[in-house]
């Protein structure tokens, strides 16, 4: 019997939890825009969408760069993960206190 080391195990499990959040995204953000496509918060949902996908991106190359043991690849897509999770959380709160301004001020 073949002996697998563990890390082999968890970098496995990394790459399908990343293609598995790039698919669910993707089916998500088209289907939120096909019931939803006069809805003002589309836009919202858009980048919701796609910062599930950046994120399951570079989910799939961390594990891929575990996998294979290629250093530069795994620091290359945690940089960018990181990066991506900061600036889609950015646009989702900018995009919230623009959507919610206008309400306040009706009110």
């Amino acid at each position: 019997m073949v002996e697998i080391p563990w890390n082999t195990y968890l970098a496995t499990l990394v790459l399908i939890l990343g293609l598995a959040m790039v698919s669910w995204g993707l089916s998500w953000g088209v289907n939120k825009v096909l019931r939803e496509s006069l809805d003002p918060m589309i836009a919202q949902a858009l980048v919701r969408s796609l910062r599930i996908e950046l994120v399951g991106l570079s989910l799939v190359g961390i594990g891929a760069g575990w996998l294979w043991d290629i250093e530069s690849l795994f620091v290359l897509s945690l940089i960018f993960g990181c990066e991506e999770l900061y600036e889609t959380s950015l646009v989702i709160a900018l995009e919230r206190s623009t959507h919610d301004s206008p309400q306040q001020a009706q009110a």
